[in-house]
Formats: structure tokens, C-alpha cells, sequence
């Protein structure tokens, strides 16, 4: 930020793509707040407890509830319910937490990079140009 101030001291119209740098990196910052916001309030553990003790519940007493009705297709019937409500409730827990560094979590150090990577390409290209307009300067922080 003191880099993208620096260069643009005097010549706010020469410097209009550092501007539209500077705006985008204050929208990074508060994405990353949001970001920050959302890792650091986790689900409450009453919700997490009651919806896990429901769904416990309700497979324990399916295979009660149809046994009559369905026989022995009741076991096979259970297990494929089983199965799905059970992977929704781990993709819930994944998508509680998605910043970390496991491999299905987002990538945010890539992001940074690219990020970086962009803002010094804007500054490369305008330090080529202040060179090639014979107008070097030299920024001393």
C-alpha cells in the first residue's frame, strides 16, 4: 500500500491503473475480513450436538418404524439412507471449516500469490514505462 502511495505522489492521472489497484486492493482487505470472520465463528456446539443426536435417532428407528412393511428390504434401504444422510453430514463439517490446509480446503495461498503476482506486474509495467518516457524515478522507502 505505501508503494502504490508512492507512486502515485503528484500524478493521480498517470497513474489511474495503480488507482483501480488500490481500489481492488481495499475490496481484497475487507474479503479478507469477511473471510477471517467466517473462520473464526464457529457453528454453536448445541446445534452441532442436536442435529447429530436427531439424525442418530432417525436412522436407529427406521429400520423399527418399516421392518413390518418392507421386510428384509428395510437393512439395504436403511444403509443407502444411512449413507446419503450420513455424507451430507460430513460435507456439512467440511464446509464448517473450508480455510486450513487440508487438500479439499480453499486455496488462499494460491490466491495470495496471484494477487501479488498481479499487483507487481501493474508496477512493472509502470516502471517500464516511466523508463521508456526517459522519466526514471526512484522510490525510496
Amino acid at each position: 500500500r505505501r508503494l502504490l502511495a508512492s507512486r502515485m505522489k503528484g500524478e493521480a492521472l498517470r497513474f489511474v491503473p495503480l488507482l483501480q489497484a488500490d481500489t481492488a486492493l481495499n475490496e481484497l482487505s475487507a474479503c479478507i475480513g469477511g473471510c477471517e470472520r467466517i473462520r473464526g465463528t464457529p457453528l454453536p456446539l448445541i446445534y452441532v450436538t442436536a442435529l447429530r443426536s436427531y439424525l442418530l435417532l432417525y436412522l436407529l428407528l427406521c429400520p423399527v418404524v418399516y421392518a413390518e412393511d418392507w421386510g428384509w428390504a428395510t437393512i439395504p434401504a436403511v444403509l443407502i439412507l444411512a449413507f446419503v444422510f450420513l455424507s451430507v453430514e460430513g460435507a456439512a463439517t467440511e464446509l464448517e471449516r473450508p480455510f486450513g490446509m487440508e487438500p479439499n480446503h480453499l486455496p488462499l495461498e494460491r490466491y495470495v500469490g496471484l494477487v501479488i503476482d498481479n499487483i507487481t506486474d501493474v508496477l512493472n509495467n509502470d516502471a517500464a514505462r516511466d523508463c521508456a518516457g526517459g522519466a526514471l524515478k526512484v522510490v525510496v522507502e
